[in-house]
């Protein structure tokens, strides 16, 4: 789960929470919710395993969103309390500690990568799974120019320019329009499809990103390649990986992927570096 709490995390971070107030005489103020992140983070909050209590330390994802539960309520009662009624009405002070939650920072986490990549001699037996020149076309754009799977199934047929090796892209935001390389690699597939099936405004029709994660996910299978950590997704982490082995640099391969933040870039600099330094056994 990444993004919104989920219903159940929401009541799991609120109820742990209420237990430490208890267990620990405290408010439901700041001071109180501060501490509550520390001793997770220290493994002195005893955690229910099994039906047993013991004590470990949390992950900061997980603290993480224990706050972010505890500082929408807060933010609730600070918005809604003249809606409450006797007994659970607040006092001026009460609201006062409420709002000091909302300054309880959270964790930094280290970004990791959450999807591994393949290598050319990986990625190429992946490609020769494919059954038509549709599937290695959608494969190879990914693969080589590091599309994700809804970019994919935005293209329009006018978005290609073999001539120019351009390609314009629809990123995440629908309206948000980038022009990247079209690289030679896909050209062929590309335009053998074309010539095939004629298509006409979008370039794959109706295609759905979970049609291309199940396309993704065969040929993984098929290839013997397929692990928990290799998805759709790490065809678009193995286009930017072989691209920073080739001599392209990270601004390079930034426009090409259009990543927003420089920062997410240079996570594929460092995971290529930890892998050559793994590499090393003398110096």
């Amino acid at each position: 789960m990444r993004g919104e709490l989920s219903h159940q995390t929401y009541l799991t971070g609120l109820n742990r929470f209420f237990d430490y107030m208890d267990m620990t005489g405290g408010s439901f103020d700041g001071r109180t919710l501060d501490a509550f992140v520390r001793d997770m983070l220290t493994g002195r909050l005893p955690k229910q395993e099994g039906g047993i209590s013991v004590e470990k330390e949390f992950s900061a994802f997980t603290i993480n969103c224990y706050l972010s539960a505890v500082r929408v309520m807060a933010k609730w009662i600070l918005e809604e309390h003249h809606l409450l009624s006797s007994p659970y009405q607040f006092t001026e002070e009460q609201l006062k500690q409420v709002e000091s939650c909302l300054l309880v920072k959270g964790l930094q986490q280290e970004k990791r990568f959450y999807k591994d990549a393949l290598d050319e001699g990986e990625r190429d037996l992946l490609l020769r799974q494919a059954e038509n020149s549709r599937e290695q076309a959608v494969l190879e754009l990914m693969a080589f120019c590091g599309l994700r799977t809804v970019e994919v199934t935005r293209l329009y047929v006018e978005d290609l320019d073999f001539r120019k090796h351009v390609l314009q892209v629809r990123r995440k935001g629908r309206h948000s329009k980038s022009y990247i390389m079209l690289f030679e690699n896909c050209h062929a597939s590309l335009k053998a499809y074309i010539g095939e099936e004629q298509p006409r405004g979008l370039l794959f029709g109706e295609l759905k990103t979970w049609q291309i994660r199940k396309l993704v996910n065969r040929c993984l299978a098929s290839a013997g390649l397929k692990t928990r950590l290799l998805s759709a997704h790490s065809l678009r982490h193995t286009a930017a990986q072989i691209m920073l082995n080739k001599g392209f640099s990270n601004t390079q391969v930034q426009l090409q992927l259009g990543h927003s933040s420089y920062e997410t870039t240079l996570f594929y600099t460092r995971k290529q570096e930890e892998k050559q330094w793994r590499t090393r056994t003398s110096i």
